[in-house]
């Protein structure tokens, strides 16, 4: 078992680290050590802002309200759905994700949100015994929603079905789907901005700009060489601001868009292959148009022109999986801590 910090309720934060734009000095001021039986590392954290932010560890979500100093843990839901797929944030402090039932409730999918102080609410989503959910987004506000639904044919791919709602989930109504098919679990939805999302899948990418009204397929011959060598599948796609998205693929390239998804950039970066990367890995981050982080081959590299240029900013010996800003507050995760870095502007 790897050492960790443990997100129990009153664990506080291990480190702060604060960042000049030439230089990073760091100043440890308690580092946590993982006790037995207590949850190993987390996931990725996710920001909101500087007081508020969640994460999950083992099924369980876990939120701050003191810029990560404390965490609280969120009760587990009686009726054993546990959180599995896709998972966010919403601006007004809460959190949603996928759920995954067991027991008697085996197999069946919901749609949990949480705010903390208040109970848990466990949503119905418009799937029956013949379909599963492919991926779900929001918008940051967590009202409006798009959902795909896989529905098995006579072959061995999945048809595509769409949904969408305005009320956070508590209502879905059909809508149009990129007209395709695919393997199960073999579709990414994406959130790029407004009513704009993405759909990435066997078959290719879709857009739409009109809340899944319409959906638009992206020539190939927009896409760049790396997108059709042999298994460069996308394996995990972020978008950190209106319209700009980082792409990664399966065998390590790193590219990045700035319309939604309608066309891509080929960074200088190759990540190895890393069998603790996650696809829900939050491995890119930007609090703002110009300063960013990422994590490429465990290593923390940062931005101070939107991308343009970037320079290391951890060492190369400590890997670290996941970064997050909000305001000028950046939150790490490596494989021993987890660590604040404060940017300065």
């Amino acid at each position: 078992m790897r050492s960790v910090i443990s997100f129990a309720e009153g664990l506080a934060l291990v480190c702060t680290i604060a960042i000049s734009a030439a230089t990073a000095q760091e100043q440890i001021l308690t580092l946590s050590e993982l006790k037995p039986g207590e949850p190993p590392d987390p996931e990725a954290i996710r920001m909101i802002d500087r007081l508020r932010g969640w994460t999950i560890v083992e099924f369980t979500f876990f939120y701050t309200t003191d810029g990560a100093r404390t965490w609280s843990k969120v009760p587990a839901d009686p009726s054993r759905f546990l959180p599995e797929g896709p998972w966010g944030v919403m601006t007004e402090g809460g959190a949603w994700s996928v759920a995954v039932g067991s027991g008697r409730e085996s197999g069946r999918q919901k749609l949990l949100r949480m705010m903390p102080g208040s109970p848990t609410e466990l949503l119905p989503l418009p799937c029956d015994e013949i379909c599963v959910v492919g991926s779900v987004a929001f918008d940051p506000v967590g009202r409006k929603g798009l959902l795909i639904e896989l529905v098995h044919t006579d072959s061995i791919f999945y048809k595509i079905y769409a949904f969408r709602t305005v009320d956070g989930g508590h209502r879905w109504v059909g809508t149009a789907a990129p007209d395709t098919t695919v393997f199960r679990g073999d579709v990414d939805l994406n959130w790029s901005a407004d009513e704009h999302a993405l759909v990435v899948g066997a078959s290719g990418f879709f857009v739409t700009r009109d809340f899944g009204k319409t959906w638009e397929k992206i020539p190939q011959t927009r896409f760049p060489a790396v997108l059709s060598e042999q298994d460069s599948d996308p394996f995990s796609i972020l978008f950190v601001r209106p319209h700009k998205g980082w792409l990664r693929t399966s065998r390590g390239r790193i590219l990045w868009t700035e319309d939604d998804g309608m066309s891509w950039n080929v960074s200088a970066f190759i990540e190895e292959r890393n069998p603790r990367l996650l696809g829900r890995d939050q491995w890119v981050s930007f609090p703002d148009d110009r300063n960013g982080l990422i994590v490429v081959n465990g290593q923390v590299l940062m931005t101070r022109d939107g991308g343009a240029s970037w320079s290391p900013l951890t060492p190369p010996d400590e890997r670290f999986w996941s970064v997050c800003c909000a305001g000028n507050q950046c939150l790490l995760t490596s494989q021993t801590r987890v660590a604040e870095f404060t940017l300065d502007k």
